[in-house]
């Protein structure tokens, strides 16, 4: 929400073209993209302690999918 606040503040005053050319509205995009990933992962981890807190324990609902980590070697390992 704050990011959303300040992009729509940073191109209703400067324009994105003053500052870094034509490559300002990237920028701008990537810049939004990197804050909005920092709201949403700070959210999560604040989830997250509020429930083992309380004593709860976060489980998954019934259409989620598990996913499964494996190490696949290259062509020559045997």
């Amino acid at each position: 929400m704050e990011s959303s606040v300040t992009l729509s503040l940073y191109l209703s005053r400067a324009g994105p073209a003053s500052t870094y050319g034509a490559a300002g509205s990237l920028v701008l995009v990537l810049m939004w993209v990197y804050y909005s990933s920092l709201i949403l992962f700070f959210g999560a981890a604040f989830t997250r302690v509020s429930v083992q807190r309380r004593g709860g324990i976060i489980e998954p609902g019934p259409g989620a999918v598990k996913v499964r980590t494996e190490i696949i070697g290259e062509a020559g390992d045997s």
